[in-house]
């Protein structure tokens, strides 16, 4: 994750040309209710190894003004989402 998300997905948008895509991949909060509190109490701990572990997807990219045509978790165990 970097300091300033939305700046960045800003910025992608911005030097994408035209019919061009944008893919994202990240560990995002889990939409389930248990596994969205265990993330967002560790991710104090995980910031300090390199991640946020409670990253909100969804307003992630509302903040940035778009929305993933789709998403994929795309690892095992399945953690990390692909947003395209």
């Amino acid at each position: 994750m970097v300091p300033d998300p939305v700046k960045v997905l800003l910025q992608m948008q911005r030097v994408c040309r035209p019919g061009g895509r944008i893919g994202v991949l990240n560990h995002f909060r889990s939409a389930h209710p248990l596994l969205s509190r265990v993330e967002q109490s560790i991710s104090p701990f995980t910031v300090r190894i390199g991640f946020k572990a409670d990253v909100d997807m969804a307003a992630l990219f509302a903040q940035a003004g778009f929305a993933p045509d789709w998403t994929e978790k795309v690892n095992r165990p399945r953690i990390c989402t692909l947003a395209h």
